[in-house]
């Protein structure tokens, strides 16, 4: 597969260089390793280790925050698995924040099982889309994609653009290089307007977390699903 403009990709392996090991290890070629808070391991039916989030649990991905400061096009994908597919609470899947202002951009999965992406800049929000329908069910893989090509955000569930609207339109060509206080990354949690990590992934998990500097085309995005297919089904 294509790895042009890969900055982060995780490398979920069991504690990592050592069983107490906190380091989430990054395997493009940038290193930018992420940091494990209160996140656990969980073997899957294939053998598969994935990371496994209670609640509090979430990763540090800020240390790429460099790559993507000025970027007009970019695209995040990973794969999630919820025991609750309807969770209380929306669950922050990958979220950058502005540590005390109003400013982000997040993918999340909303009470209503819906993928959910917004960029908010400066307490203004730009652009928000979520799919019509829900795109998971209990304790079963899926693979989730965002893409900005510049032009429109569009989501990508399973590898397809499932049926999808705006919530908010004002400004779809939004991305980091339009954002100046954005100064946080997480996997799992929602850091931004002084309100500390909030919104966690309770009882779940998620997989080969990939963030690329630039757009995708949907085949190349479709490709990545495909390629891991096989191991997800039997998780």
């Amino acid at each position: 597969m294509k790895t042009r403009g890969l900055v982060f990709e995780s490398l979920d392996l069991r504690g990592g260089a050592s069983p107490n090991d906190s380091t989430l290890f990054d395997r493009s070629r940038d290193k930018n390793h992420g940091t494990l808070v209160n996140t656990d391991y969980q073997q899957e039916n294939s053998g598969l280790w994935t990371l496994r989030y209670d609640g509090t649990a979430y990763v540090n991905i800020g240390v790429v925050l460099p790559e993507l400061a000025n970027t007009k096009k970019g695209t995040w994908m990973t794969w999630v698995k919820l025991d609750d597919a309807t969770p209380a609470t929306s669950a922050n899947i990958i979220t950058f924040g502005d540590t005390s202002a109003s400013e982000y951009i997040l993918m999340q999965i909303t009470t209503p099982g819906l993928l959910y992406c917004a960029l908010n800049i400066a307490g203004v929000g730009q652009w928000r889309l979520d799919t019509d329908a829900s795109v998971i069910s209990d304790y079963t893989w899926v693979h989730l994609a965002l893409i900005q090509d510049g032009v429109a955000p569009v989501l990508l569930v399973n590898g397809e653009a499932v049926a999808q609207a705006f919530v908010l339109a004002t400004n779809t060509t939004a991305w980091f290089a339009d954002c100046a206080g954005i100064d946080n990354g997480r996997i799992g949690c929602f850091n931004y307007n002084a309100g500390g990590n909030i919104a966690f992934i309770t009882n779940g998990n998620t997989s080969h977390t990939k963030i690329f500097n630039y757009a995708l085309d949907k085949s190349d995005a479709d490709g990545y699903f495909q390629e891991h297919m096989g191991l997800f089904e039997k998780g």
